[in-house]
Formats: structure tokens, sequence, C-alpha cells
């Protein structure tokens, strides 16, 4: 179960964030970024088709946030991160391509931290592409996460401003975390949870 569920569920997980969670100040956050985001298109998929990567134009939108929030330093801290310390030479193509395509490969790359196996549009029989081929293998999604991405500064303008001088935690585990199968937050920064759905 992830921890939007148990949220949604008010189980003991609700019960226990609600418990230090303050309520005042997220709630006028939320406000705040709801009161941004209606000033903004909807933006829907161009075309998504059959074996669209869903979780991770999520996954690559909540590490454009981050960057957006915090600059290229946090990599180091999350999943992609730890791959790259394994696998040193997919640096050399990450460094060679930008926005969406970049992180739909840091996605990827949490993708296969979590399980073992990357995307589809990452590899063929097993083996990973050059990530200069990420666009060639799903020019859609990449359209889509740019469009996404492009809307960031706008969306946490203001957001911007207070978190990224907060300190931050990415991918933090939960007490009780290992009960819904290793889940963990995306970000928490200062006394804000970030959980980024597209």
């Amino acid at each position: 179960m992830s921890l939007t569920s148990h949220l949604k569920e008010r189980t003991a997980v609700y019960d226990a964030i609600m418990s230090v969670l303050d309520m005042e100040y997220a709630l006028s956050y939320v406000n705040h970024q709801n009161l941004h985001m209606s000033k903004l298109d909807i933006l829907g998929p161009v075309d998504p088709g059959e074996g669209y990567p869903w979780a991770e134009i999520g996954t690559g939108m909540t590490y454009a946030l981050r960057e957006h929030l915090f600059g290229e330093d946090y990599i180091s801290r999350t999943q992609a991160g730890r791959v790259f310390d394994e696998k040193p030479e997919l640096m050399r193509g990450y460094r060679k391509i930008q926005g969406a395509e970049k992180y739909l490969l840091l996605a990827g790359l949490e993708a296969y931290a979590r399980r073992g196996d990357y995307p589809w549009y990452m590899s063929r029989k097993g083996k990973i592409i050059p990530p200069v081929n990420i666009k060639d293998q799903f020019k859609n999604a990449v359209q889509d996460l740019d469009r996404l991405v492009a809307a960031l500064p706008t969306s946490w303008s203001d957001a911007a401003l207070t978190l990224s001088n907060q300190p931050y935690y990415i991918n933090p585990k939960f007490y009780g975390s290992r009960a819904m199968g290793g889940a963990d937050a995306q970000l928490i920064a200062g006394k804000a949870l970030v959980d980024v759905r597209t």
C-alpha cells in the first residue's frame, strides 16, 4: 500500500503523520499552490498510445522539481545517483542530454535501482541503450515532460523561494515503510511533504 493510499484511507500511518503535521501551514501552502495552478493550462499528453511510460513521466517530473528547487547537487542523494556510483560510464551519456530526456533517464535509473530492470525505452535485450537515443525511443513522452517542466517556474515560483532554502530529504523512509513494501516519500523540504502526481 502506498503512502498516498494510507493517507486516503486514514490508517495508522495517517494518524502518525497528522500528529506531527502543522495543519495551518500545510493548508495555507496548498491553497497558495492551488491558486497558482488555477492560472495554468492543464497539460494533457500529446498522444500516449500503448506502452506510454506514465510512471517514468511522474518520476521524471519529480527529478525536474528537485533540480528546480535545489540545483543539480541533489542527484547523488537519489536512487539514480546510486546507479551512477555503480555504473559511472552512464554519467558520460547523462552529461550529453538536456531537459526531459535527462529526467527520463534519471527516472529509468531509479526504476532500475528499485526493481533491477530498465524501462523498455532505455534498453534492448536487457542492456541499456545510449542515453542520447531516449528521444528516439519515445518522442511523445519527451514532448510531454518538456511541457510539464516548462511550467515549473510559474507553478512553483513562490514555493521555490521558501523550500529551496530548507533542509531537504530525498526518498526518506518512514517508520512502517517496510510494511508498505518499502514505500518512501519523493521529497520532504522543511515542513512540506511533496508528492508529485502527473
